[in-house]
């Protein structure tokens, strides 16, 4: 899906994007929390991507996300924001990136994560992900 080249076999959408520097998650994330007006400016290759994607970050209607790295913490935003009392939640740490466990980053090579990061900045940018490629 980051290889601009293959990206006709995913079968979407996605597949007549211009511009290649914008990865599939943030295609994916844009779609669902954007009308289809909006986000059609995506098939524009007469404008920046940087120009697009604030012009479309502008436009998304979802106003709480839920990450699942750090979903205690979003859901007790959420219910303290909504005013719903809080008695008690159990922390689990089963999808966390902050966990000890880092054997995922084996799989990877500094040059794919740097592609990731590249690829799929504007989430790294909307929910301050972490960029990982710097730790190897």
């Amino acid at each position: 899906m980051l290889n601009t080249k293959y990206k006709n076999y995913i079968s979407s959408d996605y597949s007549f994007i211009n511009n290649e520097n914008l990865g599939y998650m943030s295609f994916f994330f844009i779609t669902q929390n954007v009308l289809i007006k909006d986000y059609k400016i995506l098939y524009n290759s007469n404008k920046n991507l940087n120009n697009i994607l604030k012009i479309i970050d502008s436009k998304v209607y979802t106003n709480q996300y839920f990450k699942t790295e750090n979903l205690t913490n979003d859901l007790k935003k959420f219910l303290e924001k909504n005013k719903f009392k809080i008695k008690k939640l159990n922390n689990t740490e089963k999808n966390s990136t902050s966990s000890k466990s880092e054997n995922y980053l084996k799989f990877f090579t500094k040059k794919n994560l740097k592609l990731i990061e590249k690829k799929e900045k504007y989430l790294f940018e909307k929910f301050n992900y972490k960029k990982l490629s710097n730790e190897i």
